[in-house]
């Protein structure tokens, strides 16, 4: 998890596979087909780590606003 966190590229197997000093691409692919339930685990994660008071957040940055010529055409 580590790994696939702190890659700066495109995350695919072959790039796991290449940053990794302990297993092959096809360790990932055999890997990857098995469940985990990531819900479970960052909930975990918040109750053992977190202090309590958790907020949700979006950042709509990437949508972009209606219309073509009003003022502030862009992104929000």
């Amino acid at each position: 998890m580590l790994l696939f966190l702190s890659l700066r590229s495109r995350v695919n197997f072959l790039m796991l596979a290449r940053h990794s000093q302990q297993y092959v691409e096809s360790t990932y692919r055999i890997h990857f087909n098995e469940f985990h339930d990531f819900a479970a685990m960052n909930t975990a994660f918040d109750q053992k780590h977190g202090s309590g008071h958790f907020m949700w957040a979006f950042d709509a940055s990437y949508l972009p606003k209606s219309g073509k010529k009003p003022p502030g055409v862009g992104k929000y």
